[in-house]
């Protein structure tokens, strides 16, 4: 079923719990659950409206109840913020667009979690939000109100990705993973949780990551080799023709 008055234009798409936006001709268009104020207005919208931002939108992150998005090198959030996911120094939900403490204009990417986010900036990566597991990846499990840079590797970042309370970022061909790992979502053969990246990359993925996406539990990478994810797998969510949790990455069969 094709979602009403989204015919052409489209250029990217992002869901989160309850709600979904979508980039269309430079605009932010988003529909679903608005409890927090995740669609950018005031009310539940079950058709597409237009989030309360103006410019040319480079970025799209939706996270479980609030979304970002990115532009003229800019990060704007709104929707929920009880964990600091906003990043603007406060706890209070918004409606409206807000930009997080200290970003400044040139922001390369961004990334929503569960309830943290993170963003790219000349290279650099910041992280704000929820953090009981590490997920913010500064090396504590305090909450973060305004962004923070992650401990090393923290420069020669090229993309990021937030899985519910995990995430991940793709250095130099390299993949990196902290937070949460209860099944096994980091990717370094153990469950133990970790509160900033690891001395060393994934395992097995030193070199030759092209590109990185986390679900709720699991991750997945594009290699020079196919698609590898690894995680939880009680659904068979990894490709790989079992239902076993991996907990260091696999080939998606067929890819």
């Amino acid at each position: 079923m094709q979602v009403i008055g989204l015919t052409s234009g489209v250029r990217g798409v992002a869901t989160g719990e309850a709600h979904s936006c979508a980039l269309l001709n430079g605009l932010v268009q988003c529909w679903g659950k608005n409890d927090h104020g995740q669609l950018g207005i005031s009310g539940a919208q079950t058709t597409p409206v237009t989030a309360a931002v103006s410019g040319n939108v480079q970025a799209l992150a939706v996270g479980a109840n609030h979304s970002c998005v990115v532009f003229g090198g800019s990060v704007w959030c709104w929707g929920a913020n009880s964990s600091g996911q906003l990043g603007n120094s406060s706890t209070a939900d918004s409606n409206v667009p807000v930009q997080p403490v200290g970003l400044g204009s040139n922001v390369q990417a961004i990334a929503a979690g569960g309830a943290h986010t993170c963003a790219i900036m000349n290279g650099s990566l910041l992280c704000w939000g929820e953090n009981y597991v590490g997920q913010v990846g500064d090396g504590t499990t305090a909450d973060r109100l305004i962004p923070v840079v992650v401990q090393s590797p923290s420069s020669g970042v090229q993309a990021v990705a937030a899985g519910s309370a995990h995430t991940c970022s793709e250095v130099n061909g390299s993949a990196w993973c902290w937070g949460s790992n209860r099944s096994g979502q980091l990717g370094d053969n153990t469950t133990t949780d970790r509160w900033s990246p690891p001395a060393t990359p994934v395992q097995g993925l030193s070199s030759g990551v092209l590109a990185i996406s986390a679900g709720s539990d699991l991750t997945c990478a594009l290699t020079s080799a196919g698609a590898e994810c690894w995680g939880v797998n009680g659904s068979g969510q990894l490709g790989n023709n079992s239902t076993s949790d991996a907990l260091t990455p696999v080939l998606v069969q067929g890819l």
